[in-house]
């Protein structure tokens, strides 16, 4: 485990080798500017955190997750939803990052691809509808998609 040993600009990672760890595939590591660092402090400290969001913060600051579960957590509603933008928006220099989270898992994948157009609806719902069906639907929708396009034609052998 890497730890920084005086305050830096830099969130040092934690070296995870085990077999199945999520990695991005680069240097896991992510140097943010202190205002950044200081945005997910305050988020991780709002209490607005849940599993989704936690394993977006983790991934893009190159933090190993020790349940491979919790590692690869996706946005499932649009209450999930609204604590991953709330990172973003807590520090939102990560948003130049989230294509990072294309390598924890194909659903992250389909997810970040359709990103502006799942913010658009929650942004345009949130302050109407706390429930937030809209959004909800929409990634449910998106899911589906993407899960029939991996399992590929019907009837295929």
């Amino acid at each position: 485990m890497t730890v920084p040993s005086a305050p830096s600009s830099r969130m040092d990672s934690i070296d995870d080798t085990r077999p199945g760890a999520a990695t991005t595939g680069d240097d896991c590591s992510l140097t943010i500017s202190d205002e950044a660092r200081n945005g997910v402090l305050r988020w991780l400290l709002s209490g607005n955190v849940g599993l989704s969001s936690r394993a977006m913060a983790a991934h893009l600051l190159g933090v190993a997750i020790e349940d491979p579960y919790d590692r690869i957590f996706h946005p499932l509603d649009g209450g999930d939803f609204s604590r991953c933008v709330a990172l973003l928006d807590a520090a939102p220099e990560l948003r130049n990052h989230l294509s990072r989270m294309k390598t924890l898992s194909p659903t992250w994948a389909v997810l970040v691809d359709h990103w502006e157009e799942i913010e658009a609806f929650y942004k345009n719902e949130s302050g109407r509808d706390h429930r937030l069906p809209m959004t909800t639907a929409l990634i449910g929708c998106i899911q589906r998609k993407a899960a029939e396009q991996q399992a590929g034609p019907k009837g295929a052998a």
